[in-house]
């Protein structure tokens, strides 16, 4: 593990291409094939509630954090905005999906996905 817990390989500080490979598959899975489909949406309309508002912030607070590791480790400048802007898109993309079915195709994801993934370095 490199500083801050971040996986570089054995790259010598240089920064590893597996975690834009792992954010690729990540998304994919998450807004194409989310076997808890609608359940985000759901979540976060109730996030004021206070049985569902401690679960929604530790579980997206987790998520960020995680995808912050991942960007550190594809060598990001700002891998928390990154993670931030991210975990944003998914949760948007999710609600369209639902508030307004067949506004967002699956053709659509490859462009989405194209801009969250760690510019070629």
């Amino acid at each position: 593990m490199g500083a801050g817990g971040h996986d570089r390989g054995d790259r010598g500080g240089r920064p590893d291409r597996r975690p834009a490979e792992r954010l690729d598959r990540l998304f994919r899975i998450a807004l194409l094939e989310d076997p808890t489909e609608g359940l985000e949406a759901v979540l976060v309309a109730h996030a004021e509630d206070p049985v569902v508002a401690p679960f929604l912030r530790r579980v997206t607070a987790r998520r960020i954090a995680y995808l912050a590791g991942v960007y550190a480790g594809a060598g990001e400048p700002e891998p928390e905005h990154r993670a931030r802007v991210a975990y944003a898109a998914y949760v948007g993309w999710v609600s369209l999906r639902r508030a307004a079915p067949g506004s967002t195709p699956d053709s659509g994801v490859d462009a989405l996905i194209a801009t969250l993934l760690p510019a070629p370095r």
